[in-house]
């Protein structure tokens, strides 16, 4: 799996690559979400890193539609187990 910075997800939204954004649990920790980004024909391409290296883990799913909105979204699907 693809980790990229925010800066490098923003080029490729602005740039069409990016077309779907997913909230996904992160395995073995409860109530916490990671970023997922999917292309055009539903591959993933990336997941939201953390600046200090690691994915990037929201703890609610309200900062991560926040995030998805930042980027440029306008929906976000949401797997919550």
């Amino acid at each position: 799996m693809n980790s990229e910075s925010l800066n490098v997800i923003q080029a490729l939204f602005d740039g069409g690559t990016l077309k779907a954004a997913k909230a996904l649990p992160v395995p073995m920790q409860s109530g916490l979400y990671h970023l997922h980004l999917y292309g055009q024909n539903g591959s993933h391409v990336a997941a939201l890193e953390a600046q200090r290296g690691g994915l990037r883990e929201f703890k609610t799913l309200d900062a991560c539609a926040s995030m998805a909105r930042r980027i440029g979204f306008s929906q976000l699907a949401v797997t919550l187990r």
